[in-house]
């Protein structure tokens, strides 16, 4: 990944700590490589990647107007031309640099200049004068085309070679939306197998900084830790108002932003894996490492999308990347969407990484099928498969393999898992999920409860059609288990929910700012809702991150329990609101970030009388969708 070399309190130079914790970040979650990006490499950072076993891309940075192919004699005519300033400083720049840093066995690669594909006489000389320097590492001209996009062949040496070579790729693909694309899941491809192929800036999806931890430093003179302080205040009032007591994943208020990382992790993580499927491919660096200073503010300039925050925290879970990039492991990737109804077949791609872990020969390939329980199915597969090994690190084990999606399978998360055997022991494992919707397979868990709707037609269409008995709430009708609220109604039917749900009703309330006011005047609510939100901003300054768990079940792929909305899984942005106060005992199953000071609720649990109360504004059944589907079954369900 690209690193911008920007720490927290100290700005454009590494502490120790921060050195370290940057290493080992980086190998927590599977990368093998650092890039320095348009910054010359920090020492300290290359000390712990020397000693602890990660790769570095040095490049130097400040390759500015070397646009024109100038000769010498032009150049020396016009001292005030920014290519004069270009031509006598950046020479002696990179020179400094590889004397500085060519100890390093780190170091794998000297990069002249980011965008900048010019070959002119002060890439000539470069070129020339590192070879005497050091010829032990590979030394390109650029990275990325002129300002982005595609490089052409880019001339380059290799290792102990004098000769310039044109068989070089380095492509930019820096590009993003607000969730996952399908459509990178192909992605990232070449069959070109004659040439270095290398994608140097892939994509450029953002995250959550961890908001409470950065705005709690140590030491803060000097230092502008303000730009997180609003959010870091609010996420720990949010920690202390929720109880997260018994909760599995937050056990701190660092620990709220880091679910809403999770988005990020699966969409780099699927990057890499999609990219590693690709046996012509040779490398690529994720965009990027970490983040840019905070006072460029919120416009073009301002650079977000990174793995880390500032202070070199994860944003997310290091194993929800790792999974997507071990080194060994069966691949599997879905070709013909993510939404599937009973009767439809799925297609998936079946690849094997093998990056020097299995040698060439025979081993048997297995691959079962899950259903929405988490619970194996019927389907099953077997065949006898050749492995390439040596050099070759990925191939394509079956082109479209087809899953025929059962009337009988249960909704929700479809789970295509398959191993790799040899002599009886697993040797590669891999999976990949699609979701279903398939309401008449939740019949028989949602027949367990009493149901009443009140001003709901979408959800009482949807248990119809599950073919489960459901009555208008009346409270002459007698008491429901489970009582479903969509549009508010009066003040009168407000009372009788209330009172069903202090005997021991479950209220699902399908929230929004009548129903905030309405349990406001009904003290249900402390504070009244003052902000509605849940835009997720793409590109390099994207904005807007959160989680959802509890009613994802427990199936996704590999967190379980808990997911990114910006993940694969959702079909559009989320609503959430704030402040979430209740007069009762509260959970949060769903927040969301937005900088500079915006920490909504997405789905909320109010304990009342015997009760609860669901304030779900997110994905409602209405809008007919697996995803939502999921989500409206499993509340009312758990």
């Amino acid at each position: 990944a690209i690193d911008w070399g920007y720490y927290w309190q100290t700005g454009f130079y590494a502490t120790e700590k921060m050195a370290r914790k940057s290493v080992e970040n980086a190998k927590a979650i599977g990368l093998n490589c650092i890039s320095f990006h348009r910054r010359i490499g920090e020492p300290l950072v290359m000390k712990f990647a020397d000693e602890l076993g990660l790769l570095i891309y040095e490049e130097p940075g400040g390759m500015p107007g070397v646009d024109l192919l100038n000769t010498p004699s032009w150049i020396a005519g016009f001292t005030g031309d920014k290519s004069y300033y270009a031509a006598h400083t950046a020479p002696e720049k990179f020179r400094r640099m590889v004397l500085r840093d060519r100890n390093h066995p780190s170091v794998v690669i000297w990069n002249m200049a980011n965008e900048r594909c010019t070959y002119d006489v002060t890439h000539k000389t470069i070129f020339d004068e590192t070879v005497k320097l050091d010829n032990s590492r590979f030394i390109s001209n650029q990275s990325g085309g002129h300002f982005g996009g595609s490089s052409g062949y880019v001339p380059h040496l290799r290792p102990y070679e004098f000769n310039q070579r044109l068989d070089f790729i380095d492509d930019h693909t820096v590009q993003s939306e607000s969730r996952f694309q399908e459509s990178d899941l192909k992605s990232h491809r070449t069959a070109n197998d004659s040439s270095i192929v290398y994608f140097g800036e892939v994509r450029c999806y953002c995250g959550p900084d961890n908001f409470y931890l950065l705005s709690n430093p140590q030491h803060k003179t000097g230092y502008d830790y303000k730009s997180w302080e609003a959010l870091g205040k609010k996420t720990e009032q949010y920690f202390r108002q929720n109880n997260f007591k018994n909760h599995p994943n937050i056990k701190s208020p660092a620990d709220l932003s880091i679910q809403a990382g999770r988005g990020l992790m699966y969409i780099d993580g699927r990057l890499g894996q999609t990219i590693m499927c690709s046996n012509a491919t040779d490398g690529y660096a994720l965009n990027g490492w970490s983040g840019a200073d905070l006072s460029l503010g919120d416009d073009f300039l301002a650079w977000y999308s990174a793995i880390c925050d500032e202070g070199r925290n994860l944003k997310g879970p290091a194993s929800d990347f790792n999974y997507w990039v071990r080194p060994l492991q069966i691949a599997i990737s879905r070709q013909n969407g993510k939404y599937f109804n009973p009767a439809d077949t799925a297609l998936f791609n079946i690849y094997l990484i093998n990056e020097n872990s299995l040698e060439k020969g025979n081993y048997t390939l297995q691959m079962q099928l899950k259903d929405g329980n988490g619970n194996y199915t019927p389907f099953s597969f077997e065949q006898k498969i050749t492995v390439s090994g040596g050099d070759v690190h990925a191939e394509l084990l079956f082109e479209n393999f087809p899953v025929l999606l059962t009337n009988k399978l249960k909704g929700g998360y479809i789970t295509l898992e398959a191993k790799l055997i040899q002599n009886g022991k697993i040797l590669a494992e891999g999976a990949e999920q699609v979701l279903l919707q398939n309401r008449k397979s939740f019949a028989k868990e949602l027949s367990s409860n009493s149901i009443s709707v009140s001003n709901w037609d979408a959800a009482a269409k949807a248990l119809a059609e599950s073919g489960v008995a459901v009555e208008n709430f009346a409270p002459s009708k007698g008491k429901s288990q489970v009582i479903l609220a969509g549009k508010f109604s009066d003040n009168q039917t407000l009372e009788q929910l209330l009172k069903q749900v202090q005997s021991g009703a479950k209220l699902i309330v399908k929230f929004d700012s009548i129903w905030a006011k309405a349990l406001f005047d009904k003290k249900i609510l402390r504070e009244k809702v003052s902000e509605w939100g849940g835009k997720q901003k793409p590109f390099w300054n994207g904005n807007g991150w959160g989680y959802l768990e509890n009613y994802v079940g427990n199936q996704s792929l590999p967190s379980k329990d808990c997911i990114g909305t910006n993940s694969w899984e959702v079909p559009s942005d989320p609503v959430g609101f704030e402040p979430f106060v209740s007069n009762f005992e509260q959970f949060s199953d769903g927040a969301f970030f937005f900088r500079p000071s915006s920490l909504l609720t997405l789905i909320g649990r109010i304990n009342y009388g015997k009760g609860v109360i669901i304030l779900a504004p997110s994905y409602p059944v209405d809008d007919n969708n697996a995803f939502n589907d999921l989500l409206f079954f499993n509340m009312i369900i758990n």
